[in-house]
């Protein structure tokens, strides 16, 4: 199988990192160990990729040995630069992780219940988007279509368009709507009978939260009568 041929050549020519991390991206099936891998240079972070394309071979069905690890073989050849929008997403799931990291602390010490729920919105939202970008990035390694903006991002950015141009009895009348298409974006997602529909209506949630939230803060911004 060409995942055992992958992974026979890249133990077989040194085992470089970044060419084992491609291999992950490409094969490797935990998100977290995905992000684990792109972010971390380690020799414990080299170890880990190495057991772990160890265990895809096995689980592809190899019969044969691994090939010992040629530490004097040449390294490979280093891969071509990655297209811009390659890098963009990459790195915006590099940019998204201390955000959670500090949603998560500020989730933890949130004195009301408005706090925390203002905050768990924010916090599935970003990681929602950072799960998005490694999909997008899975499917550019399968079949070599860019990443785009992720749809929270993109619904979020039309909407923020139509807030600044917006009326103030508009964005009265509007924070009216929202609120209430959040109800409905809500129920249907926690009645969605799959995962496609769970995630449609988890994106849409997302993004009338983002609004409502820029509405109420467009509307503050206001000057008073």
């Amino acid at each position: 199988m060409e995942i055992i041929q992958d992974i026979d050549r890249w133990l077989a020519t040194g085992c470089n990192y970044e060419a084992g991390l491609q291999l992950y991206l490409k094969h490797g099936t935990t998100t977290f160990l995905k992000e684990y891998f792109a972010t971390s240079r380690s020799s414990f972070a080299a170890n880990k990729l190495k057991t772990e394309l160890l265990k895809l071979r096995d689980a592809a069905g190899a019969v044969t040995p691994a090939p010992r690890e040629n530490l004097l073989a040449p390294p490979a050849k280093e891969k071509a630069t990655e297209p811009e929008a390659v890098q963009r997403c990459r790195q915006r799931i590099k940019d998204l992780l201390p955000i959670i990291s500090t949603m998560h602390n500020d989730l933890w010490h949130a004195k009301t219940d408005e706090e925390r729920e203002r905050l768990a919105a924010q916090l599935v939202e970003k990681s929602q988007q950072r799960a998005e970008l490694w999909r997008m990035l899975d499917n550019y390694e399968k079949t070599g279509v860019l990443p785009g903006v992720p749809n929270a991002e993109r619904l979020q950015a039309s909407r923020v368009q139509l807030i600044e141009a917006a009326s103030p009895y508009e964005i009265a009348q509007r924070i009216l709507t929202v609120r209430s298409q959040i109800s409905k974006a809500k129920d249907r997602m926690e009645q969605a009978d799959t995962d496609e529909k769970r995630e449609k209506y988890l994106i849409k949630y997302q993004a009338l939260t983002a609004e409502l939230e820029a509405l109420k803060k467009k509307r503050d911004e206001l000057p008073k009568s």
